[in-house]
Formats: structure tokens, C-alpha cells, sequence
């Protein structure tokens, strides 16, 4: 079972704003379309799990439900957006190499056969009244002219089980060079991946008065950050990663200058921080 925080969706208005700036910077590279589209990818499902009641201590079987909401950028004025909406897909879906729509039915199709009973297909739609269920959706967070920060939100819950589960994951895109996904590896050295948790560690330790006590040894699971609206590095570990289930998601922000010394040069050119680096 997914678990993953269910987000909302991208303000329209914000997104209009600042088109006109990728739009600009994403042409110098390429001779693609200009257009600056998103479409909406959705699918549900409902199905009974026949024969769960006495496993789950139920007085019926397990009503089961999924739902997937990505909203996909089709065109970025001209920037190539291949790799984003295949990094979007397997973040949200954990499926590879598969146009998004066909993996939105794969996904529905998988989550109906991931446990030990026989499943009978109730409807195509989300049902409130399940008593387990499965919710992903993927939006934009951040927009700015030189990135697109977007977020894949999810949420699950099993009958019976003391609370559900939740988390944030993030794929950061910067409108440079036809479209560029950035990694840890791509903004840091090896050398400063290596020095990085205990810097984190020791940012959370200050922080241990709105955060509560962490124990922070690794960078965030499959390398999980995010660039937030106020221009900072966001390393975001999920829930029981670092800290206890009630504390939540742990977001541990710096501004990019206070990380620099671990910077790759094309990390100390993005951010602008040429001047430092030297």
C-alpha cells in the first residue's frame, strides 16, 4: 500500500503569471512548442475484497479504494518535459517506462491484486465510505522563471490499523538547457553528499523546539528535497524516517549560501552564488 499525503492543486492563477518567463527561457534552447500546458490525469476504483471480514476482525469484507490525480505539464515553452513526467510517474505510481495515462490504469489494475484475496470490482469511482483506501495526487508547489518544483502528495489507510500513513515526495525541474531535473548529485559534490547529515543534523538540533528531538544520520529516503518558495534547499524526511509518527514530516530548510561549501559549479551558478564559490 502507498503512503503518501493527499495535496491540492495547483492555483491556476499562479501558474498563468509566470508563464510568459519559462516560456522565455525555455525557447533560447529549443525550437519546440511555446505553449505552457498542463492536463489533468485522474482514475479511481473501488473493489470488495471477498473472504478479508475474518482477517480483519471485520463484520464485512474490506471495502477497498484508490485514486490517482496528476496534474501533467504537457508543454514548458519549448523545454523538454520527457524525463519530468517519467520522474513524476515513478515517484507517484512506482511505474517505469510507460506513457502516463496507461500507467495511471496500471496502477489501479496493481493496487486491486496487491493483497491475498480475490477482489470484485465495485465501481470506477472513489467511494468515501470505504474503510480502507489509497489516495495520490501530484501538483505543482513551486513556480518561479527558472523552476518548477512539483510535489507528489499521497495517502493510505488499512482497516484496523491505529492511524494510516502519509508522505511527500518532490521533483525539482529547472528551465535550463532544454529542461533539467535536479538531483542531490547534481547540486553537491560527492564529498559534500558525504558531510551533508551531519550539517542537516545539526540544523534539526536548532530547530528541536518547533520539530521536536530527530535522529538524523542519512540524507532524506530517495534523496527527498525541494526548493521552496523562499529560495531554500528543503531536505524532507517522512513520517517515522527521523522522528516519532506524531511529529509528521520533518522539512529541514537552509538558504543556499550557507550550503555552498558543498556545491558542484553548476549548483553555485543556478543559485547564484558565483561571488561565494570562488
Amino acid at each position: 500500500m502507498k503512503h503518501r499525503n493527499f495535496g491540492k492543486m495547483i492555483a491556476g492563477a499562479a501558474v498563468a503569471l509566470l508563464a510568459a518567463s519559462v516560456v522565455a527561457s525555455c525557447a533560447e534552447k529549443t525550437e519546440e512548442s511555446h505553449d505552457y500546458v498542463f492536463e489533468e490525469l485522474t482514475g479511481a476504483a473501488t473493489y470488495r475484497l471477498t473472504g478479508s471480514a475474518k482477517d480483519f476482525q471485520q463484520d464485512s469484507d474490506l471495502v477497498y479504494t484508490d485514486t490517482v490525480s496528476l496534474m501533467m505539464p504537457k508543454a514548458l515553452g519549448g523545454c523538454d518535459v520527457t524525463a519530468l513526467r517519467d520522474s513524476i510517474i515513478y515517484k507517484a505510481l512506482q511505474i517505469k517506462n510507460m506513457p502516463a495515462p496507461e500507467a495511471v490504469k496500471a496502477w489501479l489494475d496493481t493496487m486491486s491484486t496487491a493483497m491475498e484475496y480475490k477482489p470484485e470490482k465495485l465501481s470506477n469511482h472513489y467511494t468515501k465510505d470505504a474503510s480502507s483506501y489509497d489516495l495520490v495526487t501530484g501538483y505543482v508547489a513551486n513556480l518561479t522563471p527558472q523552476l518548477l518544483v512539483y510535489c507528489i502528495s499521497s495517502e493510505g489507510y488499512m482497516a484496523g490499523a491505529a492511524h494510516g500513513m502519509y508522505a511527500r515526495e518532490y521533483v525539482n525541474y529547472a528551465f535550463d538547457n532544454g529542461g533539467t531535473i535536479l538531483t542531490l548529485d547534481k547540486l553537491f559534490t560527492p564529498e559534500g553528499l558525504k558531510e551533508l547529515p551531519a550539517r542537516i543534523s545539526e540544523q534539526a538540533e536548532s530547530m528541536a523546539d518547533k520539530i521536536g528531538t530527530t535522529t538524523i544520520t542519512d540524507l532524506p529516503c530517495d534523496n527527498n528535497f525541494y526548493i521552496s518558495s523562499e529560495g531554500e534547499i528543503v531536505f524532507s524526511y517522512q513520517p517515522y524516517e527521523v522522528a516519532s509518527y506524531a511529529q509528521g514530516i520533518i522539512d529541514i530548510p537552509f538558504y543556499p549560501y550557507e550550503l555552498v561549501s558543498y556545491m558542484t559549479p553548476y549548483a553555485i551558478n543556478f543559485f547564484g552564488l558565483t561571488d561565494l564559490g570562488e
